[in-house]
């Protein structure tokens, strides 16, 4: 293992290139694309951000995302509409993630969504 002093003083192991060859191709994959942001330190602390690019397991569609492709309809439940219920149809091949804190407006009211809700693919709900 290779050391690397940081600056509060502590020791940091990476796996000499070797090592890596025995990790699975995705992983592999998935470190390849990872870069350090920036490094913030505070009383002997420091932390650097890892920022990854490419992540597989997050393929979903933003709702902004699947308004734009025209792959989503967000409707009211009824004519005068139900404050709390709206009808989601998903039809992206893709899931579509309603993230807790987002406005959803143009129906009879606008409304704040307060949960996060992953449709899926192909999906009414």
């Amino acid at each position: 293992m290779l050391k690397t002093p940081l600056s509060f003083g502590a020791l940091v192991s990476w796996p000499q290139p070797q090592v890596l060859n025995t990790v699975p191709p995705p992983i592999r994959h998935a470190l390849a694309t990872v870069t350090l942001g920036t490094t913030i330190e505070h009383r002997g602390l420091a932390v650097t951000a890892l920022i990854g690019y490419y992540d597989p397991a997050c393929d979903y569609l933003t709702v902004e995302e699947a308004l734009a492709q025209g792959v989503v309809t967000i409707r009211e439940v009824a004519v005068y509409g139900a404050v709390s219920e709206l009808h989601v149809f998903n039809r992206a091949d893709k899931p579509l993630l309603i993230v807790d804190g987002e406005e959803l407006a143009g129906s009879v009211q606008n409304r704040v969504i307060n949960l996060s809700v992953l449709v899926g693919s192909r999906t009414e709900a």
